[in-house]
């Protein structure tokens, strides 16, 4: 005769969550041999497997195929499903402007350079030019 293993036994408490009874009704089935039960060392019982599958067996059958979901949460997944790729597609936009914007930043740090260059070039020709005017019109006349 071989040992039965561990896995091939429902605890006390297993069975009750199972068949959604409370204890006290497993524990007279038990006594009234209408489940079939070991006990352990005179305290835990244990219930085999192939006891509570026959048990449930007659159930079992009228259940033809896995409850379809409600149509709402049908819809509500669809619409799940839409907005991750939307959401996706909004994370890429803003990646790509995020880059443009950078992009945008470099170029004015250049414009900004390139317009202080311009405007010390301007500062120095005004100089000469202030200079030159304020020699008199025989001095420039003379040099040129």
């Amino acid at each position: 005769m071989s040992m039965a293993r561990e896995d091939d036994y429902y605890s006390l408490r297993e069975v009750t969550r199972i068949l959604q009874k409370p204890k006290e009704v497993i524990l007279q089935e038990i006594e009234a041999g209408e489940l079939e039960a070991e006990q352990r060392d005179g305290s835990q019982w244990r219930i085999p497997a192939r006891a509570l599958h026959e048990r449930l067996l007659p159930y079992m059958g009228k259940v033809s195929k896995a409850p379809q979901p409600p149509q709402r949460v049908i819809e509500l997944e669809a619409d799940m499903r839409a907005l991750e790729t939307d959401m996706k597609h909004l994370q890429h936009k803003l990646e790509q402007t995020e880059a443009e914007r950078d992009e945008a930043h470099h170029k004015v740090t250049q414009l900004k350079e390139e317009l202080l260059k311009v405007q010390q070039n301007l500062r120095r020709a005004d100089e000469e030019l202030r200079i030159e005017r304020s020699k008199g019109f025989w001095v420039r006349l003379r040099r040129g």
